[in-house]
């Protein structure tokens, strides 16, 4: 066998080793589009409606519980102004009627 053989035999096996190689990586992305699109298509009809449904019952009970936990402590902070606002003006009121 001389160098001009084995360069042919080279060349013929590159050329069969990159038709290979592309008919794996065709065969890889065909597959993947076909089921990325099923994929697709599920989500549409049952995965999105349901992961709204859960993502709603999420929402809505935190924010029914988070006002559970917060009324109290801001009605109590209301009264607590409201108190120290009286006592303020009253104070205030006091001082204007000594003064006078």
């Amino acid at each position: 066998m001389n160098l001009a053989t084995g360069r042919d035999l080279a060349l013929i096996f590159l050329a069969i080793e990159s038709i290979v190689i592309v008919l794996v990586l065709g065969v890889a992305l065909y597959f993947s589009y076909k089921y990325t699109r099923e994929a697709a298509r599920w989500l549409r009809r049952i995965g999105l409606p349901q992961a709204q449904r859960y993502t709603s019952l999420a929402s809505k009970m935190s924010r029914e519980y988070s006002q559970k936990v917060t009324d109290p402590i801001i009605q109590t902070e209301t009264k607590i102004s409201q108190v120290t606002g009286a006592i303020s003006a009253f104070s205030k009121a006091l001082q204007r009627r000594q003064r006078s």
